[in-house]
């Protein structure tokens, strides 16, 4: 959790001042009787927020949301 306290100029998202944090998962499969039943954190294709392959191939490193 933290506060903002500087954007770049492209930045559309976030302004200085709202409150951010990092969740611990960024992605599931969606198909799996786990994800059917909403409990996406028992997704045994469950993709964290920091240091494994995304969908895309790229590595991940955080999401942030806003509160």
């Amino acid at each position: 959790m933290g506060v903002v306290t500087e954007v770049g100029s492209k930045v559309q998202k976030f302004k200085v001042g709202d409150k951010v944090g990092v969740g611990c998962m960024v992605g599931a499969c969606h198909s799996c009787d786990s994800c059917a039943n909403e409990l996406e954190n028992y997704c045994p294709d469950m993709i964290l927020t920091y240091g494994v392959k995304y969908f895309d191939g790229t590595i991940t490193q955080g999401l942030l949301w806003t509160s």
